[in-house]
């Protein structure tokens, strides 16, 4: 078995945390493994670059390690030229953020070391 060192990225781990990517990559539990053990207590959650109808999914795949800030959720239409945001020429959609905190107690390591190899 494969161990992967929690808390690579700095000692005790980043404060913040922010992803835009697709959700098929956030849900990985690979993903999730790497991002909280990433984290220092109590440190912020930012993932976007998902739909609406995928929020409840991606908050399930962190529910065990990060408690949801709904008051920070947002969604955001992308418009043509004219409107606020830059569209390049086709129609992108409505685009979520959902920010959540690291539960206290921390991450199981040890246990997550397994998920990152999956």
């Amino acid at each position: 078995m494969r161990e992967i060192v929690p808390n690579c990225l700095r000692s005790p781990g980043a404060d913040i945390c922010v992803a835009n990517i697709l959700i098929g990559q956030l849900v990985r539990p690979s993903m999730v493994s790497a991002i909280v053990t990433n984290l220092a207590p109590g440190a912020y959650l930012c993932l976007s670059g998902i739909r609406p109808a995928e929020v409840e999914s991606l908050k399930q795949a962190y529910n065990e390690h990060i408690d949801w800030i709904d008051d920070y959720y947002g969604e955001l239409a992308a418009k043509d030229t004219e409107g606020s945001i830059e569209s390049y020429g086709f129609d992108c959609g409505t685009w979520s953020r959902v920010v959540g905190k690291l539960k206290s107690g921390g991450v199981d390591s040890r246990a997550m070391s397994e998920l990152a190899v999956s």
